[in-house]
């Protein structure tokens, strides 16, 4: 689907024309990409992606991986299933802890909101501790995460390469607040986990978070 962003034309995939049987799309410029969509857009249908980018195609090991972690998360065998982190970047600093007391106990949330304190490094560390969820906010792309430091006027940033090649992730899942970090249109996006495919924001944290 293509959209007008902040001025800007984005194109982005868009599972929901597959779980709506009811919208009606339209593609007003004649481009071959639906730009709008009116009437139910309530979906009939849930739908999922677990998408592994490898060299030769998705890999077979890692979505397996996957389905047992998410067993074993299930059944209470991780042993820290009630473990979260939620690391809000500056411009979301309300968000407060994304609502993961509606899935976790407050005591067991670990949260970062205070703008000077969320740099890159702090991510680093708090993500690769032994968790079983990690809410993070912050402005990003397909390749990287970008943090503010209004204390210096500064940023930093972090590949999707770091966590790819030089350190790999502790916790078990992701909900990433992150604008285009699973624009599936690119090659080697960022880590696995529930994502924004388009520029813009998914506010629904309660409806998310009761699902777990």
């Amino acid at each position: 689907m293509t959209d007008d962003f902040d001025g800007a034309d984005t194109e982005f995939p868009c599972d929901l024309y597959y779980t709506t049987l009811n919208g009606n799309w339209a593609d007003a410029d004649s481009d071959g990409k639906f730009n709008a969509v009116s009437g139910d857009m309530t979906p009939e249908i849930w739908l999922g992606r677990i998408w592994t980018p490898t060299q030769s195609g998705n890999d077979a090991a890692l979505i397996n991986d996957y389905f047992e972690r998410n067993h074993r998360f299930r059944i209470g065998q991780l042993g820290h299933s009630r473990s979260a982190l939620a690391y809000v970047e500056d411009d979301w600093v309300d968000f407060d802890d994304c609502e993961m007391d509606q899935m976790v106990p407050a005591s067991f949330i670990t949260k970062f909101t205070n703008p000077d304190t969320t740099d890159a490094d702090l991510y680093k560390t708090e993500v690769n501790k032994l968790r079983s969820f990690v809410q993070l906010c912050s402005h990003s792309s397909p390749h990287v995460h970008s943090f503010r430091i209004p204390s210096t006027n500064s940023k930093e940033w972090i590949y999707n390469s770091y966590f790819r090649d030089e350190r790999a992730t502790n916790a078990h899942f992701y909900n990433l607040f992150c604008c285009s970090s699973a624009v599936l249109l690119k090659a080697n996006i960022s880590e696995a986990g529930i994502y924004l495919t388009k520029p813009g924001r998914s506010l629904q944290w309660p409806y998310c978070h009761r699902q777990h």
